[in-house]
């Protein structure tokens, strides 16, 4: 009569012997100076509707950054330097204004110091305000407009989306970790992102095993709180009611070589804003949809 348990004892032996879920760790392998480029490529398609008319935008925005790691410190910290080496914007009728490429090809060359913690997140940035100083000098009224046009996190994002994705420890496939961002929106108000990742296993990409790890997110806008500064613009937003929708990304990771290889995000945006110019509250309905694509590069891809 016990031969009829055989069955169930073979298989509590398989379980036994059967090789566990392999874990991966990940994490960037930073060694005093190593130098490489990352390739951000946003894309915008931005529609907004106010009093009958309708205006469209949808400008790509490619910068090429020079990162050089200056520094590893004992507590396992990080100092990068940034570096601007192009930065091109194109719109649905092709290059950038006149006046808008005279500005952006100032910002070429400008460097700052990033320090990232060992979860890759920037804990120091250095740099934004010497820059926004050799722009504009000591006029008060120019530096605001800067800020605006050209805000700090626009270089820091960068850093922070490339390296602040990876668990803090090994993971198997199906395993996630959390991260929580906030994304000013300038005069409008931010967005803080609970973000959830998720390690999806090894895949070949051209010969190479690389780790996928996607994330989607649940955000919260945050609206201008009553007595912030105003914006130096000639407008001023007065309500913003915003939701943050279909937000999500993928990373492709060489755990060997301690590197992100490529990575693509996208969200969109919709709602009504009232902007009040000239002492009018105009009421404008607001749709945007973004893409933003990176690229981990030994070569500058913008060289000739």
């Amino acid at each position: 009569m016990q031969r009829h348990y055989w069955p169930g004892a073979i298989l509590t032996l398989a379980l036994f012997v059967l090789p566990a879920h392999a874990q991966v760790q990940m994490e960037w392998k930073l060694k005093e100076g190593d130098k490489f480029f990352l390739e951000t490529v946003s894309t915008l398609k931005q529609v907004m509707r106010t009093q009958g008319k309708e205006m469209k935008q949808e400008p790509e925005i490619t910068t090429v950054f020079a990162l050089t790691v200056e520094k590893k410190n004992a507590d396992n910290t990080a100092v990068v330097e940034e570096k601007i080496e192009t930065l091109t914007v194109k719109n649905a009728a092709g290059l950038a204004a006149g006046s808008d490429e005279k500005f952006n090809q100032q910002l070429v060359g400008t460097a700052f110091k990033v320090t990232l913690n060992p979860r890759g997140e920037v804990v120091k940035f250095e740099g934004y305000d010497d820059l926004v100083k050799k722009l504009v000098g000591e006029d008060a009224a120019n530096r605001e407009a800067v800020k605006e046009l050209a805000p700090e996190e626009l270089f820091k994002i960068s850093v922070s989306e490339a390296f602040g994705f990876l668990p803090e420890k090994a993971v198997k496939t199906g395993d996630s970790w959390e991260r929580e961002t906030t994304r000013s929106l300038g005069p409008l108000g931010s967005i803080v992102s609970k973000r959830k990742y998720s390690y999806d296993g090894s895949e070949m990409v051209e010969g190479k095993p690389l780790e996928k790890i996607t994330f989607t997110a649940t955000n919260t806008f945050n609206a201008p709180k009553p007595g912030e500064p105003k914006s130096a613009k000639p407008f001023q937003v007065a309500k913003a009611d915003l939701k943050v929708e279909d937000v999500k990304g993928t990373f492709l990771f060489d755990a060997a070589a301690g590197r992100l290889v490529r990575s693509e995000m996208g969200l969109k945006l919709k709602g009504t804003v009232v902007i009040v110019v000239m002492g009018t509250n105009l009421e404008t309905d607001a749709a945007e949809e973004q893409t933003i694509k990176m690229r981990v590069l030994d070569k500058n891809p913008a060289a000739k």
